[in-house]
């Protein structure tokens, strides 16, 4: 799990954010960021464990206070510590809200890239009904007309909530 920082020209923090695979996070950033063309500079650094990543992003939020984090706490270090016990189920959770926030639906490509897997493991998730998705129109093939999926965001959120159920109940 990896912890990076995005800064400008005049080495300014742009957005601290935490990931599996921060490249791929920097292109998701190039697709929904403003402040994308601002980042001249990437430091990435590597933890042992995603519980790890998680308490240094939010300690590097408070503390370095980046322009564009959308969820910061405010400079009261009782809040602070409010964030301080938020479970990593929770801050989970809203980071892929955070994610799925900005399309409303998404295509094969799209989902594949935000739950950081392939598009093969995406259409095994829409046959097993495990991930929804709406029909939007067809596509044509050479193998004929096949429909054209997307998944909303709202089948998104539930997906992620049943996940993270699953996770809590093998606990």
């Amino acid at each position: 799990m990896y912890l990076y920082r995005h800064f400008d020209k005049d080495g300014s923090l742009l957005y601290v954010g935490q990931s599996i695979k921060p490249l791929d996070r920097l292109r998701q950033h190039k697709e929904c960021s403003h402040w994308f063309d601002d980042i001249v500079t990437v430091k990435i650094e590597r933890f042992s464990t995603r519980s790890d990543a998680i308490q240094a992003e939010r300690k590097a939020i408070y503390e370095e206070k980046p322009l564009h984090n959308i969820r910061r706490p405010t400079h009261q270090p009782e809040q602070y510590e409010a964030l301080e016990e938020v479970n990593d189920a929770d801050w989970s959770r809203f980071e892929l809200v955070r994610k799925i926030a900005f399309r409303p639906t998404y295509t094969l490509q799209q989902l594949a890239n935000v739950l950081q897997t392939s598009a093969p493991e995406i259409i095994r998730l829409w046959n097993e009904n495990k991930l929804g998705y709406v029909v939007v129109g067809t596509r044509y093939t050479r193998w004929g007309e096949k429909p054209k999926q997307r998944t909303t965001g709202w089948q998104l959120i539930s997906y992620l909530e049943n996940l993270t159920n699953e996770q809590d109940d093998h606990r």
